[in-house]
């Protein structure tokens, strides 16, 4: 689902893109955020259900926010 290089900025930069998630999911509950930084791919899940779209789409839309706090290589 997601890439090793996404799942590292993720865990890199989570409070910097907290906000972002927070405001596209914002039925994500707390304890749900607490678990997200160790463990991004069970935050897409959890994401996913709650929103009701796809686990892909939501792993999209994550990797896209990712890219906006980490420098291309």
């Amino acid at each position: 689902m997601l890439d090793q290089k996404t799942k590292t900025a993720v865990k890199d930069h989570f409070d910097e893109i907290r906000p972002q998630l927070e405001q596209r999911y914002p039925d994500v509950e707390d304890r749900d955020w607490q678990d997200a930084k160790s463990n991004p791919e069970q935050f897409v899940k959890t994401a996913a259900k709650s929103t009701g779209q796809s686990e892909d789409t939501v792993a999209e839309q994550l990797k896209l926010i990712v890219q906006q706090y980490t420098p291309s290589r």
